[in-house]
């Protein structure tokens, strides 16, 4: 038997998200007796419970065990079986609450289907691999063949954009001179620069991860960081099942890599322009990897 787990982060995050929608009203209000504020008090929570209700709707916990597969949302549960199964797509983009995510989606014969979520559950691998194990006859997922020959023609290209004039690196010097002239207005002294340095370094670590960039060297595709050198993640072309093009929300569009142990990470690079996703598409293509574009 095998349980979905939920990502703690994820929940922390909603439940927060929700508690403050409820209690938003009371903290707005401050005893205004205006028409207008008084909807606060009904619609708010309504759109707390909203959240709350939509999140586990969309993503149920999950049971897998030998005969069947069981959902269990919020009020009710839904037994599916093993054989009823019709199509599985391990990796493929889904709707969830305004958004489009990486999903592993199931096809039942009578129309019914199940979204097992990335960004929702710790345990995507495993699950995963009991499914393919279970009913890989029923993956309709592209399988790659690796071209060696082809790829000679492309060993050792690099797919990176202009760090400098990348939207990521303006921002933070942006941000730099923006705080540094508003403080410098109000104190002549220097000392006070270091405020809008300590943010602007809070700020290059957390855009740093966003900034990857992609080599194809010696059957390897190689992940490097135009902010932190030191980085450097190779992955076998051969492990390499699926990669995925994609933009999340308020994030750098990035290149997800799916490999045989089912494991899924999406690798930001925000300095990529539209030609370096192109051609960095169509050369894992000509390789042999199934490659999408999702943005």
């Amino acid at each position: 038997m095998l349980k979905s787990s939920y990502k703690i982060s994820q929940l922390i995050l909603i439940g927060f998200a929700s508690l403050l929608l409820f209690v938003m009203p009371f903290l707005v209000l401050t005893g205004s007796k205006s028409v207008k504020h008084e909807y606060l008090f009904l619609l708010l929570p309504v759109m707390g419970f909203f959240l709350f209700y939509s999140t586990f709707q969309n993503s149920p916990r999950i049971i897998f065990d030998d005969a069947f597969i069981t959902a269990r949302y919020l009020f009710i549960s839904k037994t599916y079986n093993w054989s009823s199964i019709q199509d599985i797509y391990l990796s493929n983009k889904q709707s969830y609450l305004l958004q489009r995510l990486e999903a592993t989606t199931i096809l039942f014969d009578d129309g019914r289907k199940l979204n097992i979520w990335h960004d929702m559950y710790s345990n995507c691998e495993p699950m995963r691999a009991l499914i393919f194990q279970k009913v890989a006859e029923k993956i309709r997922d592209p399988r790659p063949n690796i071209v060696r020959s082809n790829l000679q023609v492309i060993n050792r290209k690099r797919y990176s954009g202009n760090v400098y004039t990348s939207f990521n690196t303006l921002l933070i010097i942006g941000m730099f001179i923006f705080m540094a002239v508003s403080i410098k207005g109000k104190t002549e002294s220097y000392q006070s620069l270091f405020i809008p340095a300590g943010f602007c370094l809070i700020l290059f670590l957390g855009i740093g991860t966003q900034m990857n960039y992609f080599l194809i060297d010696e059957g390897f595709l190689v992940i490097q960081n135009q902010y932190f050198p030191w980085r450097n993640i190779r992955i076998q072309l051969e492990d390499i099942v699926e990669v995925d093009i994609e933009t999340p929300n308020k994030r750098s569009t990035g290149l997800r890599v799916i490999t045989k142990d089912y494991h899924s990470k999406l690798y930001g690079a925000g300095s990529l322009r539209d030609h370096n996703w192109k051609e960095l598409l169509s050369d894992l293509q000509l390789i042999g990897i199934p490659a999408r574009d999702d943005r």
